[in-house]
């Protein structure tokens, strides 16, 4: 099987993934892994890491983050720039550029309001 299979519940892990329902979709997305198989299955694994790294960093959990993130990005990296219409690599500059010096500040004792920008987005585009 593939998300090809899935594919209802895995745009309805991106919709809740843009609504910065992390948890939640962590969990859609993971009833989806457990039966595919492939090159969507180690994709679908770095999102799902990526959505747990997220829900850290929402949740100023600094440790948990940067090792979700760093988990989700050794899988992520082989799907740049663009799989199954989300643009990876964008994906992961995001993370990288805004979230990183948030997580730096956080962990130099800062008081850092998170707000909605600092979360990446996930735009479909055409799939590749």
């Amino acid at each position: 099987m593939s998300i090809d299979d899935h594919y209802a519940a895995f745009l309805k892990g991106i919709d809740e993934y843009n609504a910065a329902m992390f948890f939640e979709c962590h969990d859609t997305w993971e009833e989806i892994w457990q039966e595919i198989y492939g090159k969507d299955k180690r994709f679908l694994h770095g999102l799902i890491q990526t959505s747990i790294g997220l829900y850290h960093f929402t949740n100023k959990n600094t440790k948990g983050a940067r090792s979700m993130f760093a988990k989700a990005f050794s899988k992520l990296e082989h799907y740049q720039p663009v799989y199954r219409g989300i643009d990876v690599s964008e994906m992961m500059q995001h993370i990288e550029t805004v979230c990183f010096p948030v997580i730096e500040r956080l962990e130099q004792g800062d008081d850092v309001v998170l707000t909605n920008s600092m979360l990446p987005k996930i735009i479909l585009q055409s799939s590749t």
